[in-house]
């Protein structure tokens, strides 16, 4: 028995996540039955949109960083449009230089297209009129993104 509640039972409270009751302490806000509760409680639920979006921003950030690196991204390169270019990249594609930055091509939009992303993967830093190697696709079927 504890002796501040003279041989009352101590109260109680309704965790806010899982519902179940657990006696007052007086060391806490007593919102939630544990720590994994709270956890849980703090996190803000987002969709995949919001997951999808941040990939893009981080993926056009790591190329304009090598672009940079190698002093290839030119004065009249429009980043905003370069980064929509990354964002509305479609489902199953990724977005390709088409002359590689390696082989001196610039982090440019007029030198992206959508790729999908097996071919890009096979692609690697090859330019299509090297010898040996063919995308199983043809330029023309492959999306290019022409701005508005």
């Amino acid at each position: 028995m504890h002796l501040k509640h003279c041989g009352r039972t101590k109260p109680t409270f309704k965790c806010k996540v899982c519902g179940t009751e657990k006696e007052k302490s007086y060391h806490s806000k007593n919102l939630y039955c544990s720590h994994k509760c709270a956890q849980v409680a703090s996190r803000v639920e987002k969709d995949e949109s919001h997951y999808k979006r941040k990939r893009a921003i981080a993926n056009e950030a790591w190329q304009r960083y090598h672009a940079k690196q190698r002093a290839q991204t030119p004065n009249d390169a429009d980043l905003k449009l370069i980064q929509q270019i990354y964002e509305n990249c479609p489902e199953g594609y990724e977005v390709d230089h088409i002359i590689p930055i390696s082989k001196g091509g610039l982090h440019h939009q007029d030198n992206l297209q959508y790729l999908p992303w097996l071919e890009n993967r096979r692609k690697g830093n090859k330019m299509v009129s090297e010898v040996g190697f063919e995308l199983t696709i043809s330029c023309s079927q492959s999306r290019r993104f022409k701005p508005d």
